[in-house]
């Protein structure tokens, strides 16, 4: 959207909804790659969604992979942690080991977010 046409739009509206409301409309948003605010205008209006509204589809299985390989990593890093505590070092493995998990992990989120 152009600064002009940004300067047209000077009113905001609002309205209230229930917390299951508000799910299905960031549901049908995400669905349709759109901001909140755009997915309401196009919607409301009938009309195409600005580009400027449009986002970037998140794939919500990655990142569920994701956040299962952190919670895996928080672990392990953990069992290093105590390990050092004790006077052991870790082991070169395991340090690669969780460099390597890092390194997927950003991976997905990269694919998840449709940035790599």
């Amino acid at each position: 959207m152009s600064t002009s046409e940004q300067r047209k739009r000077k009113h905001g509206v609002t309205f209230r909804v229930d917390d299951r409301e508000l799910e299905e409309l960031r549901h049908r948003a995400d669905r349709a790659s759109l901001t909140l605010a755009g997915f309401a205008r196009s919607s409301a209006l009938d009309e195409p969604p600005p580009r400027q509204s449009r986002r970037t589809p998140v794939d919500h299985q990655k990142l569920a992979q994701v956040l299962a390989g952190l919670g895996n990593l928080r672990g392990n890093v953990n069992q290093m942690a105590h390990q050092m505590n004790m006077h052991h070092w870790p082991g070169e493995q395991n340090i690669e080991e969780a460099i390597n998990d890092i390194h997927d992990m950003r991976e997905l989120l990269m694919r998840a977010l449709n940035n790599y």
